[in-house]
């Protein structure tokens, strides 16, 4: 469970030494329908500093299991839930999602990453980081596991999901396909992403060139990550408490934190407003589609000793979410498949989004394409360094 969550019997750090636990209070629903669910709870993951971003500096960092030889990052801010997936030490994992959080430490670790629609589970228990935004999010080795877990998870909360009767194959499939241009994709990922959409049409799907978010509104997304996110934390953590610790943030919190424009505090409801109207476009823009598909990540991981400033950490972080963070705003469910880029040995996620509510329908989804990809966690070479 990642160490935002309040697990009995466990400290909650919430990958801080600012104290953090008194803000969270006891278990809340997920975690005790775990428990009623029957999971054998093992223990808390590692997390970004209150997921706030995707690297810390000075916070160790899991080593990602798809490189034996070099530390790359796993992304964040879920970070140790995905290694220990993609390690083999527990078949599933929780994280938080807030602007791509369970997917892109998915996409980089070669494993499945599923955030349901904001508000789907409660979020009792865990600690904020923005209330319109966060979801909690499953990492698994398959999309079926994501499935199952969905509706077990689901149906101790009271929120009883039927499966979906999945059909085969993906024929008369309608897949709308966002390659954004105004984002740089290392080659692998646009040869890795470009390659599964063409077996997919040749499966039968037919897909629709979608372009949005564009420039203009993915330059409005990142201004509200930048603005109404920090501002949403430090409305949390309460200025005494900040002021007290900030000098024990990592450098990237402090950062984030440290640049906030507290001036622009009063803006929050404008922000949400905006936030609300962009998941209203988004559900009318998907329409006659059955999902639309991106690459989650425009980045392979990177080794760790390539972030060494903060300046260019905070490039890397923004630069990590920059496909993923539209999914949060717009309100969508998304899963997240493995897939091996092309000519490397390293992994790249493909996004696979719906409106918000459409998680069942989702995750069969996943399951179709998965199957037609063969996307599922592959064997980490790294996975020898846990055994």
């Amino acid at each position: 469970v990642k160490d935002l969550l309040a697990v009995e019997g466990m400290p909650l750090e919430a990958g801080s030494r600012l104290p953090v636990a008194d803000l969270v209070g006891g278990e809340g629903d997920v975690v005790q329908a775990l428990r009623a669910a029957g999971c054998v709870l093992l223990g808390k993951t590692r997390t970004i500093e209150m997921a706030l971003g995707g690297h810390n500096l000075s916070h160790p960092v899991p080593w990602n299991p798809v490189d034996p030889d070099t530390r790359r990052t796993p992304g964040g801010s879920s970070h140790g839930s995905a290694v220990a997936v993609a390690a083999g030490l527990c078949p599933l994992a929780i994280g938080s999602d807030t602007g791509g959080s369970v997917r892109v430490p998915a996409a980089l670790c070669g494993v499945v990453g599923f955030k349901p629609s904001h508000g789907r589970w409660p979020l009792s228990g865990v600690l904020p980081l923005s209330p319109t935004l966060d979801s909690l999010g499953l990492l698994t080795t398959t999309a079926a596991d994501a499935a199952l877990a969905y509706r077990s998870i689901s149906a101790c909360l009271g929120r009883s999901v039927s499966p979906v009767q999945l059909e085969e194959g993906v024929a008369g499939l309608s897949l709308g396909v966002h390659l954004p241009e105004h984002i740089p994709h290392d080659p692998e990922i646009a040869r890795g992403f470009t390659a599964a959409v063409q077996t997919l049409v040749d499966h039968g799907a037919v897909v629709h060139p979608v372009d949005w978010p564009d420039a203009e509104e993915a330059a409005l997304i990142q201004d509200l990550f930048a603005t109404m996110v920090p501002l949403d934390l430090i409305g949390m953590l309460g200025e005494q408490r900040l002021a007290a610790g900030f000098d024990a943030l990592d450098p990237i919190s402090q950062h984030r934190l440290g640049h906030a424009d507290r001036s622009r505090a009063g803006e929050r409801a404008k922000q949400r407003e905006h936030c609300r109207q962009l998941a209203a476009l988004t559900r009318t823009r998907m329409q006659g589609l059955d999902a639309v598909l991106k690459p989650t990540s425009p980045l392979l991981p990177v080794p760790v000793a390539a972030l060494t400033d903060v300046e260019q950490t905070v490039a890397f972080v923004r630069h990590s979410l920059a496909n993923s963070r539209s999914g949060n705003i717009h309100d969508q469910c998304a899963v997240s498949l493995p897939l091996r880029a092309p000519g490397s040995s390293l992994p790249l996620g493909l996004e696979i989004a719906c409106p918000s509510g459409g998680e069942a329908r989702l995750l069969g989804l996943a399951e179709r394409i998965a199957s037609v990809l063969r996307a599922e966690a592959y064997p980490h070479p790294g996975a020898a360094l846990w055994s």
